[in-house]
């Protein structure tokens, strides 16, 4: 909704709006799938926190490798593009969108590891301490 309000009515480019764009849905659902894959089976302790790591990393190159892929096959705009061409242009965006994917993540993890020592804490009354 916000990129068709932004195209429609703010004037807006929309480059991006292509055959391609269904495949933006098959990759954030990848993301979602991922997490939801992962906190059914880990917690977020020690190699719980390496494993989601690593989750995080292998679902977001498979989303981006899915956006990407999917909108220089099908957006009608690099159709003379080779394998080699478009593996050099996607390179140098590979590692910056994963690497803000992981900071998203580290700083939810930062916040829910927040919210679960004060929710310690609150229920630390001095009685227990006797």
């Amino acid at each position: 909704m916000v990129d068709y309000y932004a195209t429609s009515v703010l004037g807006v480019s929309d480059f991006c709006i292509t055959p391609a764009y269904g495949f933006l849905f098959a990759a954030y659902g990848g993301l979602w799938f991922a997490g939801r894959w992962f906190a059914l089976r880990h917690n977020m302790e020690g190699k719980g926190l390496i494993g989601l790591a690593l989750t995080t990393g292998i679902a977001a190159s498979f989303a981006f490798l899915l956006s990407s892929g999917s909108f220089y096959l099908l957006s009608g705009h690099f159709n003379d593009m080779t394998a080699a061409e478009y593996a050099s242009r996607v390179v140098q965006y590979f590692s910056g969108y994963v690497s803000v994917t992981l900071l998203y993540v580290a700083c939810a993890v930062a916040v829910q590891m927040a919210f679960n020592i004060i929710r310690n804490k609150s229920a630390y009354s001095p009685s227990d301490a006797a």
